[in-house]
């Protein structure tokens, strides 16, 4: 498996998801930054991850950045459908 990515070449960052009734957060959405000028783009991203099928990699290398931070409190972690069929 080619790897396009290191785990030190992303971050994440935490958008909150708010009650529409409310307008109370009651949950955040990890999303996934890239430092690499040619990965920037999340679109790109993803596109390069599964033209090298290491969709499943990038996803858990996604979770294991993003869960730690978010200190038990509820988070939604996007995942490629690929990764559902990858090993």
């Amino acid at each position: 498996m080619q790897t396009i990515v290191q785990s030190q070449d992303l971050s994440v960052v935490f958008q909150p998801i708010v009650d529409i009734q409310s307008g109370r957060q009651f949950a955040t959405e990890a999303l996934v930054r890239c430092k690499r000028p040619d990965l920037a783009d999340p679109v790109t991203l993803f596109r390069q991850a599964v033209a090298h099928k290491c969709s499943g990699r990038l996803g858990r290398m996604i979770r294991e950045i993003a869960l730690p931070l978010c200190a038990g409190s509820p988070t939604f972690v996007n995942i490629h459908p690929n990764e559902l069929s990858e090993r």
